[in-house]
């Protein structure tokens, strides 16, 4: 059977038509870019937040550091501070040793030499030693007597023996001594004022 219709032969488009499709592919291409540009921008905005970030995280690190290192002077300091408070508590506070070594200096005899001296919290002396002659000892005390840096001075312990002083000198009879008194603190700080010296130990 022959068709006798003539064929669909499609219409050309209108200017309407052709001004739709483009205002479709411009939209469309308007709404990608917006996208795109959105993506970029939030992409963008995120590696700044992640540099802040790392930032802050170093930032927090010194500081952690820091703190670490600022408790442990803070131990320091608490450890110093109870070492001090020991050694106020053996030796008594303001004690100026280079005034009572100075003042000892010139009243010691040649042919006598100290083993131990101290002096405790109520500034309580004890000085002990050996002398080879008793001569020498006397006068040691009554210096030490006669000066106003020390006080109520006694001759608790004299002891005659044999002096061993080192390998290399012989033995000798001498004496044994200890000396008990008080050190005269506020002359003591006066002549440190004189002096101009403030050297404490």
């Amino acid at each position: 059977m022959i068709n006798l219709l003539p064929p669909d032969y499609p219409r050309p488009r209108s200017f309407n038509e052709k001004l739709m499709v483009l205002i479709i592919l411009f939209s469309f291409l308007t709404v990608l870019l917006s996208i795109t540009t959105f993506y970029i921008d939030k992409r963008l905005q995120n590696k700044a937040i992640e540099n802040k970030i790392d930032i802050v995280e170093e930032k927090i690190f010194e500081i952690s550091a820091e703190t670490k290192d600022l408790k442990k002077i803070e131990i320091q300091k608490e450890k110093l501070a109870k070492s001090l408070a020991r050694r106020d508590k053996v030796v008594g506070k303001n004690i100026y040793w280079s005034i009572i070594l100075n003042k000892l200096r010139g009243i010691v005899p040649d042919n006598s030499w100290l083993v131990r001296l101290s002096i405790k919290e109520h500034k309580e002396l004890t000085i002990e030693g050996y002398t080879i002659n008793g001569d020498d000892l006397k006068l040691m005390v009554d210096n030490l007597r006669d000066s106003e840096v020390f006080l109520n001075i006694k001759l608790n312990i004299i002891n005659q023996e044999e002096i061993r002083y080192s390998k290399d000198y012989q033995p000798a009879e001498g004496f044994y001594y200890k000396i008990t008194g008080e050190i005269n603190q506020k002359l003591e700080l006066a002549d440190l004022e004189k002096r101009g010296d403030d050297t404490e130990i």
